[in-house]
């Protein structure tokens, strides 16, 4: 891949340690859109892609391999410290624009060039005298041509839309307890495009949904297995609810049902155990008066037989 690099990005990165410049060189500017100025849009770039641009292979007398991720990190902030970059996403999908590179500005600010408004009149006729009344009273002929605002270039709006998407499936992803079919479900997302708004909504949801069913589980009751990322993201499982016999309940309150209903159960048994009171008393008396009785007997033959 052609690129050229201008004055002012050797300027920056003169003075600069080795690696620093052989990142900038070798693995971001190659992959800058030059239709923005930003790495990392259309082809992807992270620390791992900087990583394995940065490999080098052993050979006799050189010890090869590729720098670390904490040495990548520290090099990006090298070249930001030196502007020749800045960050625009710092998760895994690395986002840079390329601040002092030159790139095309003539597809995407072409109508930013042009002026606002056109403030040339049309220019009155020399001979007034000639004009009827008609003309001269002709709103038209004194309303200046005005055209319309140029429109603005929408490249910044759409890098700043996509890097929102980014961080905000990167943040979702984090936050989903099944990892599955992370492409399948970034496509879904890209095409679901949520604003500040719904996205805050998909995390409040996803994190109600995940404590209910940590609280499930965890007092033993059966719960489904959580779908794909794809599919909850396909299927708008943010808008389901937790019905009320489902909702978990919350700590430091009374469930006041269960209270109720073994109040219930205790004065029930109560009233029972009150009104079979007596019979049982007198059961055991009759009992008691009948084992003394039978202690009370004596055994004739084996006195007789203490006798002989």
């Amino acid at each position: 891949m052609d690129f050229k690099i201008n004055q002012q990005e050797r300027d920056a990165l003169k003075g600069l340690p080795h690696l620093a410049r052989l990142t900038y060189l070798e693995a971001i500017r190659p992959y800058m859109d030059y239709s923005t100025g930003i790495a990392g849009i259309k082809r992807g770039i992270s620390y791992q892609s900087l990583r394995e641009e940065l490999y080098v292979e052993t050979q006799r007398g050189n010890t090869g391999g590729s720098p670390s991720k904490d040495q990548m990190r520290r090099v990006i902030k090298t070249l930001e410290r030196a502007g020749l970059v800045s960050i625009q996403s710092e998760d895994k999908r690395l986002v840079l624009k390329c601040e002092l590179a030159s790139w095309d500005y003539s597809a995407q600010n072409l109508l930013a060039r042009r002026a606002p408004y056109e403030t040339t009149t049309r220019a009155p006729s020399k001979n007034i005298s000639k004009t009827n009344d008609c003309d001269i009273n002709n709103p038209k002929a004194a309303t200046p041509k005005n055209t319309l605002p140029a429109t603005p270039p929408v490249s910044d709006i759409n890098n700043n839309i996509f890097v929102f998407l980014i961080n905000a499936f990167e943040k979702f992803w984090q936050m989903y307890p099944v990892k599955n079919s992370k492409e399948k479900a970034w496509g879904i997302f890209q095409d679901l495009s949520p604003t500040k708004e719904l996205f805050q909504t998909i995390l409040n949801a996803l994190e109600k949904q995940s404590a209910h069913y940590q609280s499930q589980k965890a007092q033993g009751h059966w719960m489904p297995n959580w779908k794909n990322p794809s599919n909850w993201l396909l299927q708008k499982c943010w808008l389901d609810e937790i019905t009320q016999t489902q909702q978990m309940q919350l700590p430091g309150k009374n469930n006041h049902a269960r209270s109720r209903q073994y109040s219930k159960s205790s004065t029930s048994v109560d009233f029972f155990w009150e009104s079979c009171k007596d019979a049982f008393n007198e059961s055991n008396e009759n009992n008691t008066e009948t084992a003394e009785r039978s202690t009370n007997i004596i055994d004739i033959n084996r006195c007789k037989q203490r006798a002989y």
